[in-house]
């Protein structure tokens, strides 16, 4: 007598075949390919996404970028001018928010960055130094 697996072997074949592998992590937030997007909105979502991508990797990107990665002529054509500008004001904003963001706390490994009393007292002979220079020298 022959002992049958549980698991039917069509669905053992299905485990382990190279369609059942998990979508790539483009899939999962676009769950269309590039080709069959139809939404305006959500085509210069993903193109804007692509320029970036393409730009932080080969520090430029052109309209040829986006044929090697699956857009169709017409789309790249028509979206190209909005998503380049997208991705540059996305790219730009970062950019900014990175340079003009507080440090969320201050650096307290360096002696200079803490409030102690002698540092308070420096900064107030400092100030005082500073305002009998002004004082003298103007």
């Amino acid at each position: 007598m022959t002992q049958s697996h549980p698991i039917p072997a069509r669905v053992l074949a299905a485990l382990f075949s190279d369609e059942a592998a998990p979508p790539p992590a483009d899939l999962k937030k676009w769950p269309y390919p590039r080709d069959q997007m139809s939404d305006p909105a959500l085509i210069l979502a993903r193109m804007a996404e692509d320029v970036a991508e393409i730009a932080a990797r080969e520090r430029s990107a052109c309209i040829l970028d986006l044929l090697e990665i699956g857009w169709p002529f017409d789309v790249a054509k028509t979206y190209w001018p909005a998503a380049a500008t997208r991705a540059d004001s996305v790219r730009i904003e970062a950019a900014a928010r990175a340079v003009f963001a507080p440090d969320p706390e201050p650096d307290v490994s360096r002696p200079g960055w803490r409030l102690t009393p002698l540092n308070v007292a420096l900064a107030t002979i400092n100030g005082m130094f500073t305002a009998i220079l002004w004082r003298i020298f103007h």
